[in-house]
């Protein structure tokens, strides 16, 4: 992967006034201010690698000098190394003081895991009684999530569908896994057959043609070859499918900052989607979706993500049992019942071994782990999480600062000892980052782009926490200055003020002669529907010149400014609202859904209940 630099100029619009009102800010312990975007100077390649011992447990402790790492058959040095480890214990835990109703904070409560967890549930190449045993094993996980891990829920049908972005609340998630994810029968995965009482048209078919042959061995063969072709076809059609959202998913993933796990849940891997690193070309049996595959491939690496397959059916102790799954009709061989019984046992073992070396290249490529014939999903799910919050990072500059375009393989091994199990990306190809497939430049994100994105972590650079007060009721106009999208924003609307209260302590100032401190924030509300498609947004900008008293002031209350948009009365929308600290591009963010949000009628009795009026 070559890390690059992210640099575009920040929209800038109508300047807002801040309001006198000082709120106090919230109690919780400011967090550190890590980059939102890595920005190296060289091209360097960045490798995540999972370390364990014979007991599969992860192996801290290890230092640059216990690692030997070749590109290309190359040694090189490394230039950065850096153990990541859980930081978080139960000591350390401290519940945050409630901040009030409709109110919210971008600081976080307990510390943040270091990875970015991610579960794919994959209902297009998953049986419908797979998808109910891993919505139940999800279930049980999400109720031991430790503390700080961030994860985000992604379904995959004909469409990828962002679930419930990113969030720590083991609550929210376990919400959207029993609200959102219905299991589903995949158009594409396992043709019914006569058996099925929704298709009961195969028996008749199949009694007529063979009743125009003596033997019923022709119509036979022509069955067996529209049943092949269906079968190809779906195939197919799963494969294109599945890649457009995995590179969806990876371009999503890809300018987030850090490690990412992607923990793919699915009952059948399409075959040959992906490269097989053993080949001088990787590539060279992926013919009819190569470029796709080598784009979708390079994004993963990019962007840092793993992919973490697991088989959603867990432990198949008699495959042949899975035949069904895979189209084979139990008329294929009519003639002879025990031979069509054989066959079909055959053809089931070799799909699910192939499915099976298929997981094993996917996570070969991306540093993965593939998980399959478990019993236990939920223990699967476990594991995953501790090698994502237990791993080495490593930086070397490539052997070559070509952009040819070559496969560059890795090799990562211990210096001394044997008995460790590593995990890594095995190679990348030398393309442009900054270009796409077809050769065109790829605009950056800047780093406020990138934290207003719907369902991506809270950005807390710039620390804040944001009232929400919705309007009365519904009505028919716009806050001049917005940019709704006329398609999807229809009357009648209800109207929020966001309320931004400010640690200035995370802002940069710059002071004058005069003592007068000069900063420059940039606010930013954003709308989202359920599928993510931006509905409306504002963007406006603050202007700070605060004299030494004041400051001092502002500095222990909170600076307070304020918003207004509107948003489709009824539906399911989201509010995303950012700042930017002009001065040196820090961002902070947060997200809400509406649904969440007590109207202003319920805020008004809450209040009352809160700060009784005593009797007379």
């Amino acid at each position: 992967m070559f890390a690059h630099v992210l640099f575009a100029p920040v929209l800038i619009l109508a300047q807002a006034a801040p309001d006198a009102t000082q709120v106090p800010v919230s109690n919780a312990a400011a967090p550190s201010a890590p980059d939102y975007l890595l920005k190296l100077p060289v091209p360097l390649v960045i490798e995540d690698v999972v370390v364990l011992d014979s007991k599969e447990q992860p192996v801290h402790g290890l230092h640059a000098s216990d690692f030997i790492v070749t590109e290309s058959g190359i040694p090189v040095e490394l230039l950065n190394f850096e153990e990541h480890v859980p930081h978080l214990t139960p000591a350390s835990l401290v519940k945050a003081p409630p901040l009030g109703a409709n109110i919210f904070s971008n600081i976080p409560e307990v510390p943040q895991s270091t990875s970015l967890n991610v579960l794919l549930l994959d209902a297009l190449n998953t049986p419908r009684d797979s998808q109910a045993y891993v919505h139940e094993q999800l279930v049980q996980f999400l109720k031991g999530l430790a503390p700080g891990t961030r994860v985000a829920i992604f379904g995959l049908g004909i469409h990828l569908q962002l679930l419930q972005g990113f969030t720590d609340d083991p609550a929210i998630l376990r919400a959207a896994i029993e609200h959102k994810n219905v299991p589903q029968t995949s158009p594409l995965l396992g043709r019914r057959t006569s058996e099925d009482p929704a298709n009961p048209a195969n028996d008749s078919v199949l009694a007529y043609m063979m009743t125009r042959t003596n033997k019923g061995q022709t119509a036979n063969s022509a069955l067996q070859s529209i049943v092949a072709h269906e079968a190809a076809a779906a195939v197919r059609e799963r494969i294109i499918l599945t890649l457009q959202a995995m590179n969806q998913l990876a371009r999503y993933l890809a300018v987030l900052p850090g490690h990412k796990n992607l923990i793919w849940f699915s009952g059948s891997f399409p075959l040959n989607i992906l490269p097989n690193d053993q080949l001088s070309d990787p590539y060279a049996l992926v013919t009819d979706f190569r470029d796709v595959v080598r784009q979708t491939a390079e994004m993963m690496a990019r962007g840092r993500i793993a992919v973490y397959p697991v088989d959603g059916r867990g432990l198949m102790p008699d495959s042949s049992m899975n035949s069904a799954q895979y189209g084979m009709n139990r008329y294929s061989e009519t003639h002879n019942p025990q031979v069509a019984d054989a066959a079909a046992k055959h053809f089931a073992s070799d799909q699910v071994y192939a499915e099976h070396d298929t997981m094993e290249m996917m996570a070969a490529n991306t540093g993965g782990k593939a998980f399959y014939n478990t019993n236990s999903l939920k223990d699967a799910t476990d594991k995953i999480m501790s090698y994502g919050e237990n791993y080495y990072t490593i930086a070397y500059s490539p052997t070559s600062s070509k952009f040819d375009g070559s496969y560059r393989k890795i090799v990562i091994r211990p210096n001394q000892r044997n008995d460790l199990r590593i995990s890594y990306r095995v190679g990348y190809f030398a393309d442009d980052p900054e270009t796409s497939s077809p050769g065109k430049k790829i605009l950056p994100l800047t780093a406020m782009q990138t934290a207003m994105l719907h369902g991506v972590p809270h950005a807390i650079q710039v620390w804040f926490n944001a009232a929400f007060i919705p309007g009365d009721k519904p009505g028919d106009k716009l806050t001049p200055g917005g940019n709704p999208d006329g398609s999807r924003m229809k009357p009648p609307y209800m109207s929020y003020t966001v309320r931004f209260i400010v640690d200035i302590r995370s802002v940069q100032f710059t002071v004058d002669t005069n003592k007068v401190h000069h900063g420059s924030l940039e606010l930013a509300s954003f709308v989202y529907d359920r599928d993510g498609v931006l509905v409306n947004s504002t963007i406006s900008k603050v202007n700070l010149d605060l004299p030494e008293e004041r400051f001092a002031q502002v500095a222990k209350q909170g600076l307070l400014t304020r918003q207004t948009i509107e948003a489709p009365a009824s539906g399911e929308y989201y509010l995303r609202v950012g700042i930017c600290d002009l001065s040196n591009d820090h961002v902070g963010a947060l997200e809400v859904s509406l649904s969440r949000l007590m109207s202003l009628q319920e805020l008004r009795a809450d209040a009352a209940k809160q700060n009784p009026i005593p009797a007379k």
